[in-house]
């Protein structure tokens, strides 16, 4: 499965250090996700409950457009459709 993580074909692969920064960054997004599944999950005020689902919808967003800004420039045909 192809993540991204790939170059596209006039490269090999990211830098070792790169990969490692960008996991990282992952991870915390994962993490602060986790976190506030949990909260939303836990919390029983359905206002206190949608509140922070409006956070994990607002992170969830920051994250896509990130993503999609760390793919840009990047021709498509090297990704793996599923």
């Amino acid at each position: 499965m192809n993540d991204g993580t790939m170059m596209d074909s006039s490269r090999s692969t990211m830098d070792p250090a790169k990969m490692e920064a960008h996991l990282k960054e992952r991870q915390t997004h994962l993490l602060a996700m986790h976190d506030l599944s949990s909260k939303i999950l836990a919390e029983k005020d359905p206002a206190k409950q949608q509140a922070l689902k409006e956070q994990q919808l607002e992170l969830m967003k920051a994250e896509q457009m990130k993503t999609m800004n760390w793919h840009s420039g990047k021709p498509m045909y090297n990704k793996q459709m599923h």
